[in-house]
């Protein structure tokens, strides 16, 4: 079976699990939930074995933005469902489900690369610390749609209502922080090995691209969310709002940094 095949078929099981995600949420059908989870293991599982066809096929995994989406979106699968197995809630599945396919039907419109990376990009310390790099940008993604849940549930119960089919706040305050803190742990990793990887090849650990510095700005964010629930004991709205700015400094990180330096060192989408 050819990597294109594989593709087309993960984005088609990517988009029965979102639509059943959905209907689940809304008609509160159980089984629906349940084919929904098992085509997204399907679905997470297809994608992963594309990642691996185009790597052994290529040498490295990591050549266009076509790639960058692809593995982004692969974690973002991949978390979302140990998201659900840990916490045994699908509140998220139609929020996270939806765009991971949006993500799939779009690196289907991306030119894809055909040649292998220049030697001096061939290097296994290197794809670790962008596989990384993506990986803490999905389990981000997963604390923002947990503290959106939150902040729409809040209101509601302002409101002397309650937020249809959403859990209790202490349920997505919980898995927010849990999204949030696997979020922290996987950019420093990833920022230690850069930096080890860019010592080897630059001789120098960090160049202050607006990238570099909007990823420290962005841990920072996070690393304040860190300190206020679990140090200064915050609760409530000021931490879910604290995961919704550091989730625009991602965006910021990923979109506005390329846009400051496109011939960067860093740069993806130009």
């Amino acid at each position: 079976m050819t990597s294109v095949t594989l593709f087309r078929t993960g984005t088609l099981l990517y988009g029965l699990s979102a639509y059943l995600y959905v209907v689940s949420w809304f008609a509160h059908h159980p089984q629906s939930r349940k084919w929904a989870t098992g085509l997204l293991l399907c679905a997470v599982t297809v994608h992963a074995l594309t990642i691996t066809r185009r790597m052994f096929e290529y040498g490295y995994p990591f050549f266009s933005l076509h790639e960058v989406v692809a593995v982004y979106a692969l974690a973002l699968g991949v978390l979302y469902l140990l998201t659900e197995w840990r916490f045994g809630y699908t509140l998220i599945g139609p929020m996270i489900t939806p765009l991971g396919s949006l993500l799939i039907l779009f690196t289907g419109l991306l030119p894809r690369a055909h040649v292998p990376l220049l030697s001096l990009l061939q290097s296994t310390l290197l794809i670790t610390h962008m596989s990384i790099f993506f990986a803490a940008y999905a389990a981000f993604t997963l604390a923002f749609a947990a503290a959106l849940a939150y902040l729409l549930q809040d209101r509601a119960l302002r409101r002397k209502k309650l937020a249809w089919r959403l859990p209790p706040l202490t349920v997505m305050g919980d898995l927010g922080s849990w999204a949030a803190i696997v979020g922290i742990v996987l950019m420093t990793v990833a920022i230690v090995l850069g930096s080890v990887w860019a010592m080897q090849v630059w001789g120098t650990p960090w160049v202050w691209e607006p990238k570099q510095v909007m990823s420290l700005i962005t841990l920072g964010i996070y690393g304040l969310y860190f300190y206020a629930r679990h140090v200064a004991r915050w609760s409530g709205r000021r931490l879910a709002w604290l995961i919704v700015w550091g989730f625009v400094s991602i965006l910021l990180t990923f979109i506005g940094a390329d846009l400051l330096a496109p011939t960067g060192l860093h740069s993806i989408l130009f």
